[in-house]
């Protein structure tokens, strides 16, 4: 394969290999032609029919990194402990919140480790309004999107993009904003709400609904402003621009004992695209945390919550996905934990966003999390990086597929 051959083809090949793999496997079809044998011979190497290492012949295209939680909240020396047990581990990429000026030598110290920044960038800047805080779980202070300043915002961010120039850092992707469609990083939900999960109706005929949909069309204005700068950038002119990572909270229904109102992926992405969505983003961004019993159930759950909007690379009907934030918890906090039953549940994780790589629907997955909260009193069952060291579970997810 030429040196010289561009990655664009480079990947489709790989994906005719991966179809013609697919039909061979399912049928049982021998390619015949002119030269069979040596076509046969290819194809049982890239189908990984035990000939050759099948994982070097087909290498998808699907990004793998890990989020670090609130680093803003560490020192610098905790940072960097942090950040050289990461690049230890053959960590390559890390999912990073924005949060003022500190962000941008934090940034810094990652790359000049060797690893690279996906970049959460919060919808709105400082003064936007805000709902007021509550004393309630899960209720906070949070900006109200509806009454985002696009302009201003984009003032705001320029600054941060340009220092990120300055710099020559080129960042993997840029994503808009966290868990929209949820009440807690929402400040257009109400509280207390009702405990429903809204669909696309609700965001057209309904009270609440609709002030949540005013927010999403500031939002895509939000959004514009920083399709603008990327565009304009010296060195990120071709960074990925993802939307905000979406939460998975199941199908539209109303929950029992609840106060929090949510919208469903599906329901957001489509109010969004019927919108211009798919002119201000490469990908979607998803955030899904499986937690039903069976494997059956937690696919099932997958494919119709969580990536049901997920299109291949250009499709006319959507974009690709990028999972910024996906966990599996382990309740056992003790040193060593024992991870047989995570171990279960990530290996047919991974199995199944394999099978949506292949398709050409899922572009990046990136664990939540590496770490437990500096503030945290124990141990998080999320985190995979405890008691000094690497996890099993966590050397699983972090291995390239």
């Amino acid at each position: 394969m030429s040196a010289k051959q561009p990655v664009g083809n480079i990947r489709l090949q790989i994906r005719i290999h991966l179809t013609g793999c697919q039909m061979m496997k399912k049928n049982r079809i021998t390619p015949f032609a002119e030269s069979g044998i040596q076509i046969l011979f290819v194809l049982l190497i890239l189908c990984g029919y035990g000939i050759g290492d099948s994982s070097r012949a087909i290498a998808l295209d699907l990004l793998i990194g890990v989020n670090l939680t609130n680093a803003d909240h560490m020192t610098i020396s905790e940072q960097n402990r942090a950040l050289n047990d990461m690049k230890a581990a053959g960590v390559n990429v890390i999912r990073v919140v924005l949060n003022g000026d500190a962000s941008i030598d934090y940034i810094r110290r990652i790359y000049d480790l060797g690893m690279e920044v996906v970049l959460e960038v919060p919808p709105s800047n400082p003064g936007t309004l805000e709902r007021p805080g509550f004393n309630q779980v899960g209720a906070w202070p949070q900006a109200r999107l509806s009454s985002v300043d696009p302009l201003a915002w984009r003032a705001y961010f320029a600054g941060f993009l340009h220092k990120l120039d300055d710099l020559k850092i080129r960042l993997v992707a840029l994503e808009l904003g966290n868990e929209i469609n949820t009440f807690g990083y929402n400040g257009d939900f109400t509280f207390p709400g009702e405990g429903r999960i809204m669909g696309l109706d609700d965001l057209y005929a309904d009270h609440e609904g609709q002030q949540v949909a005013k927010g999403l069309i500031q939002y895509l204005r939000v959004l514009a402003q920083l399709k603008a700068l990327r565009d304009q950038s010296t060195i990120n002119r071709n960074t990925p621009i993802l939307s905000a990572g979406l939460a998975d909270t199941g199908e539209e229904r109303r929950l029992n004992d609840s106060e929090i109102d949510s919208v469903s992926i599906n329901a957001t992405i489509q109010f969004l695209r019927a919108n211009g969505l798919d002119g201000l983003v490469d990908a979607y961004g998803i955030h899904t945390y499986p937690w039903d019993v069976t494997h059956e159930s937690r696919l099932t759950r997958l494919q119709k919550y969580a990536v049901s909007e997920c299109r291949s690379s250009g499709s006319e009907s959507g974009k690709p996905c990028w999972i910024t934030e996906w966990g599996i918890s382990n309740e056992d906090l003790k040193c060593p934990a024992d991870e047989t039953k995570r171990l279960e549940v990530v290996r047919d994780m991974l199995a199944d966003f394999k099978e949506i790589a292949m398709q050409g629907r899922l572009k990046g997955l990136m664990y939540f999390s590496w770490n437990t909260d500096a503030w945290a009193s124990k141990v998080s069952r999320w985190s995979v990086f405890r008691c000094g060291s690497l996890t099993e579970s966590g050397s699983l997810v972090l291995t390239p597929m």
